[in-house]
């Protein structure tokens, strides 16, 4: 069993779980990266992932490098006992032990799932959230070019969209002279929004949809970003402010403790700070690409006094 704290071997999980075969293959060519290496926290290896995953050619790839198929997570699973794809179990001379001493049916094979989230079905192709920009396979000697290049350019404001007009609403007055006056028209004034609705493209391709409303899947971290501090998803539908979105974190990850301090966007590379000035508006404006996830921070519970 072999459990590091390597940045390089976390992001050799992360490459091997999104199946991106290039950077699996960089790692796997470098010095002083262990194949075998263990998550701290599940006991997962490159090659669980890849089963898990379905993901047929890094499981190939990891295994034609040594990558031991017999090694076990915290909870006594070996990579082919999560293959779900009849391709990925024939990769591995070890069978998954049977379930029951009976034959087993011949089961067809699993279809291809239906849903695919959003951070998986388009992924950030040259960014590993694990590793320094300056250690990025294909990064190392592009200096800040690539550094710019990988934050990208700041999002251009959305055009205000076309409203249509107030509609001319005919008013009919009411006076006791003379009888012979016209009644007159006048436009109903619309009440002021001090917070106006912004609109979102609800034919982004990161949004489900779901009962009719356009949904998007947002994974939420504790106080950084890290595989250990992830404390679930939420899925944000069009329309929801800043606001609504911490009382959704706070409703369904936190339990409703109410301890949630500050929100932050991160996008891959940094962490931006969503103040409170900004939580009126709309949190797909912030949280809109494919990368982008949550960062939020809770208070210290207890204050120990010295008297």
């Amino acid at each position: 069993m072999t459990i590091n704290d390597d940045a390089r071997e976390e992001a050799l999980r992360e490459s091997a779980a999104l199946g991106q075969a290039d950077k699996v293959l960089f790692y796997l060519e470098t010095v002083g990266v262990d194949i075998d290496a263990q998550n701290k926290v599940n006991g997962w290896t490159a090659l669980h992932w890849a089963s898990s995953r379905g993901n047929a050619e890094i499981v190939s790839l990891l295994l034609g490098h040594g990558a031991d198929e017999k090694l076990k997570n915290f909870k006594g699973q070996a990579p082919v006992e999560l293959a779900k794809r009849d391709e990925v179990r024939e990769l591995f001379t070890t069978p998954p032990l049977p379930t029951a001493t009976a034959a087993q049916p011949q089961r067809p094979p699993t279809p291809p799932p239906a849903f695919v989230p959003a951070y998986l079905a388009t992924p950030v192709s040259d960014l590993l959230f694990s590793v320094p920009v300056s250690e990025q396979p294909g990064f190392a000697s592009a200096g800040r070019r690539a550094v710019a290049e990988l934050a990208g350019p700041v999002s251009a404001p959305r055009p205000e969209p076309t409203r249509p007009a107030a509609p001319v609403v005919a008013v009919r007055e009411e006076v006791s002279s003379p009888a012979t006056q016209k009644p007159s028209t006048a436009t109903a004034a619309a009440p002021s929004n001090p917070h106006p609705p912004q609109l979102v493209d609800s034919t982004r391709k990161d949004l489900i949809v779901h009962n009719g409303i356009p949904h998007k899947e947002l994974l939420v971290y504790i106080n950084y970003r890290d595989d250990a501090q992830l404390t679930g998803a939420i899925f944000v539908s069009v329309g929801s402010t800043i606001k609504d979105l911490v009382a959704q974190i706070d409703r369904e990850l936190l339990a409703g403790s109410g301890d949630l301090t500050r929100l932050s966007r991160h996008n891959g590379a940094f962490a931006i700070r969503v103040p409170p000035g900004q939580w009126e508006q709309d949190a797909l404006l912030h949280f809109h690409g494919p990368a982008d996830a949550a960062v939020v921070h809770i208070k210290i519970i207890s204050e120990i006094r010295i008297r």
